[in-house]
This record gives structure tokens, sequence and C-alpha cells, in this order.
């Protein structure tokens, strides 16, 4: 369609499909540009609006059969940096535009200087959009995200965006499977790999990051299926429970269970093991005890004092008693009490409580964090 047919016959906003992924690498842009290929297939005029940083042999080859509309460039911090175009998408007027990487701020001097400032743009001239999001850029998870990553998240998309979207498809990716692709160099340069496999993208965040992903999505369809009217649709029941004792580890454990319960929308209980008046931490010291419990309480959470004789049967009494359905624990050596049962605590755990979600933290040193 040009543009005097257009002018002639007023389309109706354009749609938004976003493909969500829990991270990059997990195949979201490979989805973009299949769908793109898929529409063209059927007769769409389908155009690529800009692809993110430099692609993989995989997303070059799936990206050479669109037309890509030339991206307003500008340079920055001695870098040429590529923005979406809104002027030249308009000006060509495809049915559909493909962009990537939905929650990127353009570089100062180009306009507007948000990629989905962009995307609202032309979506309100009538063509529809199919986008990609890394999940943990979304601005109600971003905080929970660099709490498991350990690095900070500065880009991030107004939940409002999102929302606005009328289809949201997770790209869901195994653990295992994302980080062979980041071995084999699919995600980025071989001299990153290596950093981002032994600390960012490690087997625990990863589940921690894909369990973020499934719980975000899952709650935009129950509020789908509240908005048309099922009387039983719910936020996800429980709690998120998180011992504290003093001991090593125990910091870093409550500032993950705290981003982690503000991202699925459930209640922060610190459990306390208490014997008689006598802190009953394995290994913990009673005065770190009391200061991480100043930060629990300051990150929202409510203190469950139990008493029992160390943190793995506080832990059992307090899930069962809240019906918890996430743990998140430092991931410790054994204790001596520990070698003594011949368990370790997260195997008392997970045998006590076998349908108990746990997440494990690692330690970065001694102290407690």
């Amino acid at each position: 369609m040009n543009a005097a047919q257009a002018e002639s016959t007023p389309r109706p906003r354009g749609r938004l499909h976003v493909y969500a992924g829990m991270c990059e690498g997990a195949g979201a842009t490979s989805r973009m540009l299949e769908e793109g290929a898929r529409l063209q297939a059927s007769g769409t005029d389908v155009v690529l609006g800009v692809l993110a940083g430099a692609p993989s042999p995989r997303i070059a080859s799936l990206a050479e059969g669109f037309e890509c509309v030339a991206g307003a460039s500008v340079a920055y911090r001695g870098v040429t940096v590529e923005g979406l175009d809104v002027a030249a998408i308009l000006a060509r007027l495809p049915d559909v535009a493909l962009v990537d990487e939905l929650w990127r701020q353009h570089a100062p001097g180009l306009r507007p200087a948000t990629r989905w400032a962009a995307v609202e743009a032309i979506r309100d001239a009538g063509i529809d959009v199919v986008a990609t999001l890394d999940l943990g850029h979304l601005a109600s998870l971003a905080d929970a995200a660099a709490t498991i990553t350990g690095v900070a998240v500065h880009e991030r998309l107004p939940d409002a965006v999102l929302d606005g979207a009328e289809d949201v498809e997770l790209v869901d990716v195994s653990p295992s499977t994302l980080r062979r692709r980041i071995a084999d160099g699919q995600v980025v340069d071989p001299e990153r790999a290596a950093t981002l496999l032994d600390r960012v993208y490690t087997v625990a965040n990863l589940e921690a990051l894909r369990e973020l992903a499934l719980r975000s999505l899952t709650r935009r369809v129950e509020r789908e299926i509240s908005a048309d009217g099922a009387p039983d649709a719910r936020m996800p029941a429980g709690a998120m429970v998180v011992p504290v004792d003093g001991g090593p580890g125990g910091r870093d454990a409550i500032r993950r269970a705290a981003a982690l319960a503000a991202a699925l929308g459930l209640p922060l209980m610190a459990v306390v093991a208490e014997a008689g008046t006598v802190w009953a931490a394995d290994g913990g010291n009673p005065f770190s005890a009391v200061d991480d419990l100043e930060l629990a309480r300051d990150l929202g959470a409510e203190v469950l004092p139990v008493a029992a004789a160390d943190a793995g049967a506080a832990l059992v009494a307090a899930s069962r008693r809240l019906r918890a359905g996430h743990a998140v624990l430092p991931a410790r050596t054994s204790s001596l009490g520990d070698r003594l049962r011949g368990r370790s605590l997260v195997e008392r755990l997970a045998a006590a409580e076998p349908s108990l979600e746990l997440h494990l933290v690692p330690i970065r040193g001694e102290g407690g964090g």
C-alpha cells in the first residue's frame, strides 16, 4: 500500500506482537524473524526496522530476506549508534515492521528518545509491529533481574507498553540449552562468553530468571482472564521465605528473596530460628543476624520467629505453616550439624516439602554479603 492509498483509507491503529525471552540468547530475535518470514510468505508487506548489535550467522541468515529500512544513525561516545527511524518507516508504509530489543533508549540526538516511543508512533500510523523483549528489562522485573545476575539494568521498558500489546509470547529455553548457545558463540563473542557463563548466566541464575519470566507471563494471563470476568482469577498463592541466621551469604539471599517476592507478588517472610531466647544459627553470628533482620524489614519482610533447633527445622515449620511456594537460601557448604544429620539443608527441605521451590544464591564472600 502506498501513501496515497493510505490517505484515502485510514488504517486502524497497528497491533503489537512481542516475543519475550528471559534474557539475551533465549531466541526471541529468531522467532521474530521467523514470524516475519511467515507473514511475508502469506503476502504481507514486511520490513526490518532495526536489528540489534552484530548478528550471529543464524540471525544474519534469517534477516537476509527482508527489506531493511535505513535507520537513523548518530555518533555517540565514539560509536555509531543506529536507532529506529520513524520517518523512514512511515514514508515506506509497510504492513508490518520488525523491531528488535523494544526496551532500548536511543542515543542523544535521535527522536523519539526511546525505541518503544518510536514503535508507538509507528502503530499510530496503522502499521503492525512485531518486536522482541528481554523480560529482565521490563520495569517491574528489572530490579529482580539485577539482583539475580548482579548486573545493573539501566534501560527499562515501562510495563504500560507491554500491557498495550495485543499478543505477548514467551520464548522459553532451558538453562542448559542457553549456556550451550553462549559457549558455542551464538550469543556473544568468545571472549565475553566465558565471563558471562561463569559470573552472570550460571545455572542457578538462569533458573531464577526463567522462573521470573514464567511467573510474569502467568500473571499477565491471569489479569486478562480477570478482565474477562472470571471470578476465580487469582495472584500466585503462597509466600517467599528466607532464613535469617547471621551466616555467610545471608544478606544476598535476603535481597534476592525481596526482589523475587516483589516481582511475583508474594509476601516475604524472614524466618528466624529461636531456641528459647538464644539465636540458633547453625554457624551464624547473632550480631550479624540482628543487622540482617533490619535489612529484611527494610525490604518489606515480615519477621517470623520459630521455636526450632536450627534454620532447617525453622524453615520446614514456617513453610508448612504459610504454605510457602518458594524459599531462597545462601548456597553454603554443609555445616557440622548437617554432616552429623547426614543431609544438607537443601536435601532436608526438599525431602520435607517437595513442592517448595528452592532458589540458591551463590556466596560472593565471607561474612554474610
